[in-house]
């Protein structure tokens, strides 16, 4: 079930939609009776509470992801974090990395792969493989990687000014959760399709 923890972790940080937040809900159903750590377990809870859909939420999407340089309030790419810049180096080698799984963030996705919302999706979709092979991978992933870029997203979400949506909030607690969690994952080879998560109970 951690492959729905990353998905619903990837919808939370999407641009919002209906069908969006419906395959949310599907994934917390999903997830009702499976264990999970305590701070899991609330996080879920508390993005289900503020999973409804209004147009307040599309602004506030683009208020802290979107609008250009200096508004972004978090940029959610790592490169940004890493390297000071979107699009470097970073951004190739995560490429490189879901690659050899035989994984790739699609043209039309308008994401690149260091986008918050790609490496979710590539976490979930390595823990779909279940093997020892994609458990190391994902453990590699967010140790090696996620830690170094995510708590100072998380951060700059949490400073906001002027204060975050409630919808935003879980969805920060949630991603903090998911990061303190160990990890357990795999995959077959199939690319990354958004909107996949969309389908992944279908």
């Amino acid at each position: 079930m951690r492959r729905y923890l990353y998905f619903l972790g990837a919808i939370a940080f999407d641009e919002p939609s209906p069908r969006r937040f419906e395959a949310a809900r599907s994934l917390i159903i999903a997830l009702r009776e499976t264990p999970l750590s305590p701070a899991c377990r609330a996080a879920v809870d508390g993005l289900e509470q503020q999973l409804h859909m209004a147009p307040a939420l599309a602004c506030e999407h683009a208020r802290l992801f979107v609008l250009g340089n200096p508004t972004v309030v978090a940029h959610p790419y790592a490169a940004y974090w890493l390297e000071g810049r979107l699009l470097g180096d970073v951004t190739i080698e995560v490429a490189r990395r879901m690659q050899a799984f035989g994984f790739s963030v699609t043209p039309d996705s308008g994401l690149l792969p260091d986008h918050i919302v790609s490496e979710l999706e590539f976490l979930a979709l390595l823990a779909e493989q279940d093997t020892s092979e994609s458990r190391e991978a994902a453990q590699s992933f967010i140790t090696r990687h996620m830690r170094h870029w995510v708590p100072g997203f998380i951060d700059a979400l949490r400073q906001a000014e002027p204060s975050l949506h409630p919808f935003y909030s879980a969805s920060v607690d949630l991603l903090d959760a998911l990061m303190a969690c160990g990890v357990e994952n795999r995959i077959p080879a199939r690319a990354i399709q958004r909107p996949y998560h969309e389908n992944i109970l279908n």
